[in-house]
């Protein structure tokens, strides 16, 4: 049986007849796959009402990506706009079977100040208060803005990869380096082809274990957190539409220059390996550098129990608490001499322990 991942990008790309063989029904809620369902699935109704309401947010959001891209291009900043629905548009040919919450672009730290301020005179503000400016700027490398009228968030970046990883993508020279993409409701920049994969991979590995040097991530993604998946679909579409233009050479290149070639070898890793089982992917010549990770099963679709070590988005390894409150605290021992507290309690309270900060985490232990 084809692994999950292989089965929609091959329905995506008109590969495979329409049908329901190889699903289990509880995989597409779970993984927020309801509007594709809806679209390439005989399904129930919910689905295609899902779909219906997943296009009209997506031409929406397109139409105002299009024009905040041509206000910021105008002050001379360089952005760029990936995932969402303006991967609908761009790599699924339809913005109404990629689900999104938000729109997200991306600006150098330098271009970060007059990109917010132009934000702002058009109406988007910081929503979340949960946390303090300062950790927004410091760890979370991103402001969630809401549109004071009309509600619609954006999440306005300036860094690509893990805020605790200490690797940082040169987004100005991204930005620099971008292109205007094309659909039937606007334009928007977005990265080069090789800097377009090296984002999607950091992207998949912020989300996961990989920044930690973890390769036993499996893209089949079983009781994993909702969306994830997509990220991995997202990866795979991004490889088929681009395949004849992207120069590995350049990608090996830059991934070693940004610090990321770990990551990126993984990620591909385990998308090689899926490889053959699709005619889509059959005409990629993958580098050396790029050797295949075997995933255990490709038999997948079910949603799989919790284990004890297995990542969601809300919980970490015990493991690998004290790693990351040493990155947090930069030396910092006493913050360090508390990782033993923090590694015995729960992996979300943890995990809800280090999102607050140190001195919110201290109050969490006592």
């Amino acid at each position: 049986m084809k692994h999950p991942l292989i089965l929609w990008l091959d329905r995506v790309v008109g590969v495979a007849d329409r049908g329901n063989g190889g699903d289990d029904p509880a995989f597409i809620p779970a993984h927020r796959l309801e509007p594709l369902a809806g679209k390439y699935l005989e399904s129930p109704e919910a689905w295609t009402v899902a779909y219906s309401q997943t296009l009209l947010k997506g031409m929406r959001m397109i139409g105002e990506a299009s024009r905040l891209d041509r206000l910021l291009c105008e002050h001379g900043l360089h952005p760029v706009w990936t995932r969402g629905a303006l991967y609908g548009a761009s790599l699924y040919g339809d913005c109404g079977v990629r689900p999104a919450t938000d729109l997200d672009v991306y600006v150098s730290g330098e271009e970060l100040p007059a990109a917010e301020a132009l934000l702002a005179e058009q109406g988007y503000r910081l929503f979340s208060h949960r946390y303090p400016r300062w950790y927004y700027r410091r760890y979370h490398l991103q402001f969630p803005l809401r549109h004071a009228e009309n509600g619609l968030l954006i999440d306005l970046h300036w860094a690509a990869d893990h805020p605790l990883s200490g690797k940082r993508l040169p987004l100005a020279a991204i930005g620099c380096r971008s292109r205007v993409r094309s659909a039937d409701l606007g334009s928007w920049h977005e990265p080069s082809p090789e800097d377009h994969l090296l984002l999607a991979c950091a992207h998949i590995a912020k989300e996961s274990s990989i920044w930690l040097w973890d390769d036993s991530v499996d893209p089949s993604l079983t009781g994993d957190a909702p969306g994830r998946f997509l990220s991995w679909l997202d990866l795979l579409l991004l490889l088929y539409r681009d395949q004849a233009d992207l120069d590995w050479p350049q990608i090996e290149e830059r991934a070693m220059a940004w610090g990321v070639l770990k990551e990126v070898r993984i990620v591909l890793g385990r998308v090689r390996a899926l490889a053959p089982q699709s005619p889509c992917l059959s005409g990629i010549a993958w580098p050396a550098f790029v050797p295949p990770f075997h995933v255990a099963s490709t038999s997948g679709g079910a949603i799989a129990p919790e284990q004890p070590g297995h990542h969601s988005r809300l919980g970490v390894r015990t493991s690998r608490v004290r790693e990351w409150i040493h990155s947090l605290g930069r030396g910092d021992h006493s913050l360090i001499q508390t990782a033993g507290q923090i590694a015995r309690i729960t992996e979300a309270a943890a995990a809800t322990a280090l999102c607050l900060g140190y001195h919110q985490a201290r109050r969490v232990i006592s």
